[in-house]
């Protein structure tokens, strides 16, 4: 039975991968300041077992999803999920993705010098 998809974080604006570490497991995505964001954003995965994703896109949703979301992914994804290991759904303008990784998203809060867990409340 498939879960409800549950909405981590949404923005319109742009990202990239700004790294990936296979050794650790973790990536991060971020966003640069701009014009009108003071502030850049900073995603991270931590845990990282499998991933398609663009290297730089417009627009991010993320969404812990099922496992069954990658029954039918042609890496084979879905026999690479673990006890403890979560999938996510990674959507932007006009490109879907995933990320099989860790059980929490990271959100670097600027202001507080630390990364918090998403959803932030």
């Amino acid at each position: 039975m498939l879960m409800n998809p549950i909405l981590l974080y949404t923005s319109d604006r742009r990202f990239d991968v700004q790294s990936y570490s296979g050794d650790h497991g973790i990536l991060f995505l971020h966003s640069r300041r701009t014009n009108t964001d003071a502030k850049p954003i900073e995603i991270q995965f931590s845990d990282v077992r499998a991933m398609e994703i663009r290297c730089w896109f417009d627009g991010l949703s993320i969404l812990k999803v099922d496992a069954d979301y990658l029954r039918n992914s042609p890496s084979n994804a879905f026999e690479l999920i673990e006890h403890g290991n979560q999938v996510y759904a990674l959507n932007g303008n006009g490109w879907t993705g995933f990320v099989v990784g860790g059980e929490n998203v990271f959100f670097k809060d600027f202001d507080a010098g630390k990364f918090v867990a998403l959803p932030l409340t």
